[in-house]
């Protein structure tokens, strides 16, 4: 039986950047990690390894927005204080847990929270180590120990920071049967290894880029481990084409002014700003009648406009023509919701299908004739001269309908007549692999995009590379993406 972890450590949130530790952006690092912990690793147990803050004199408020965002994970989760952290009483006011030994997915994971010594060191305590030496006791599973400071074996590595009596610990780790035993502290990490049947590691943190968390396996003997880094490689060059502002109705944490530091430490090669246009020209009752999709600019009052206002913010931002587009909503009236004036004004223009009459139905929809309406919704759109088609697909997902795999080959059709891009979008959305291989067969572009509506969005691209290499590309991202209008 194979039990699945996700491990991260050392957050070190705080208001400003410490040298290398981004602690000013430790709720964003934490809830992308937690986002893709749950959506994608789905691992039996998360377990965070202290040092969530950097300073207890200043940075204590800043425990309740991390245990909300740790409170979202759908595994258990073992949390343990660090040296930068309150005192263990204390630690356990603001966050969950304080159980010093838990069984979980057939597993013991027996926690200590040692005493600091000189040296960001540490020592466990006679009686922890009578602890971990019964660790066995009634239980014929693995057992994994967990604690702060790195535990390795005394002559096994350069690591600056130790335990004052390692031998005594790994000796009563021998005793009891320990399996693998994981640590932090050190925002290097070490890798993982081997030593006398018994597995150590040391996870690296996540303040630091390339602000790393890591999936551990643990296999009867046997133990692996994947690395995820949350900042993208930057030989990739990627860039996010769909990023919305403070503007989008939907939005929920996410500002231009941000955007772009965020943007560069997760190391995109650019943004671009691509706001809903029916947003931008309804205020927010407007908005929620949906009456546009049917009557067009006749259900759009010009003085609820805030195209200006969009403009503006992306121009103070010091954006570039070329990365300020919009999303434009198809309708049963004009082909697109968007005015040539402020098309003009775009570097691009994604084209978005969002609703389909038929799948309005209270009633159960016929899919054939929602399959006939999306086609002509998209060729619709498509023709309206856009450079990227919006998230395809995904608003049969929304409805709970199966994905008609028999419009594939006709979407691919029409975008590469018409040389337009297919966004590769995982916003409430899972691209069909079976798409993107057709895509790529006829030599159909694709876009990246987030359609982040939240900051720890911008740049998560993980699973659009993973996406890639599962439909058979290991080549180079620039030979099939989009980049840019001259692509047209």
């Amino acid at each position: 039986m194979t039990i699945k972890m996700a491990v991260l450590t050392d957050l070190h949130a705080s208001a400003q950047a410490v040298g290398d530790r981004r602690g000013d952006w430790a709720e964003v690092l934490l809830l992308r990690a937690v986002h893709r912990i749950n959506r994608w690793i789905k691992p039996d147990v998360t377990l965070v390894l202290g040092d969530l803050i950097n300073d207890t004199q200043v940075d204590v408020a800043r425990y309740g927005g991390m245990r909300e965002t740790l409170e979202l994970l759908d595994s258990p989760v073992i949390i343990l204080p660090g040296n930068h952290d309150v005192a263990p009483d204390s630690f356990y006011k603001y966050m969950p847990g304080g159980d010093v030994t838990e069984d979980i997915a057939g597993c013991r994971f027996v926690s200590f929270l040692d005493e600091q010594t000189p040296g960001f060191n540490a020592r466990r305590s006679v009686e922890d180590i009578a602890r971990l030496r019964d660790a066995r006791q009634g239980w014929n599973g693995p057992i994994v120990a967990l604690q702060h400071v790195p535990l390795i074996p005394p002559d096994s590595g350069e690591i600056p920071y130790s335990y004052d009596n390692a031998e005594e610990v790994v000796a009563a780790m021998k005793h009891a049967g320990v399996n693998l035993t994981i640590s932090g502290h050190y925002h290097e990490g070490w890798d993982l290894f081997e030593r006398d049947g018994i597995w150590y590691l040391v996870a690296p943190g996540l303040c630091e880029s390339p602000f790393t968390f890591l999936e551990v396996l643990l296999d009867g003997s046997d133990v692996r481990v994947n690395r995820h880094d949350l900042r993208l490689p930057e030989q990739y060059r990627l860039v996010d084409r769909h990023i919305h502002t403070q503007l989008a109705y939907c939005s929920e944490n996410i500002t231009v002014e941000r955007t772009a530091e965020l943007a560069e430490l997760f190391g995109l090669a650019g943004f671009a700003l691509a706001e809903h246009s029916d947003q931008l020209y309804c205020a927010q009752d407007t908005w929620n009648k949906k009456q546009y999709l049917y009557d067009g600019f006749d259900a759009v009052n010009p003085q609820e406009s805030r195209v200006e206002q969009y403009f503006s913010l992306a121009k103070n931002a010091g954006i570039p023509r070329q990365s300020i587009g919009l999303e434009a909503e198809s309708t049963y009236k004009e082909p697109l919701l968007v005015r040539d004036q402020d098309r003009a004004r775009c570097g691009f223009l994604i084209g978005a299908v969002h609703q389909l009459r038929e799948l309005k139905k209270q009633q159960t929809p016929s899919v054939e004739r929602a399959i006939d309406d999306f086609l002509s919704q998209t060729q619709q759109v498509i023709n309206a001269g856009v450079d990227i088609l919006a998230h395809p697909f995904r608003i049969f997902r929304r409805r709970g309908l199966e994905r008609p795999e028999s419009i594939y080959e006709p979407v691919v059709k029409m975008l590469r007549d018409a040389s337009v891009a297919a966004e590769l979008n995982f916003h409430t959305n899972d691209p069909p692999i079976e798409f993107v291989r057709l895509c790529l067969a006829a030599g159909v572009k694709l876009a990246f995009g987030s359609d982040a509506h939240n900051m720890y969005e911008v740049g998560e691209f993980w699973p659009q590379i993973q996406l890639l290499r599962q439909a058979g590309y290991n080549g180079d991202f620039s030979d099939i993406l989009w980049q840019g209008p001259s692509d047209r």
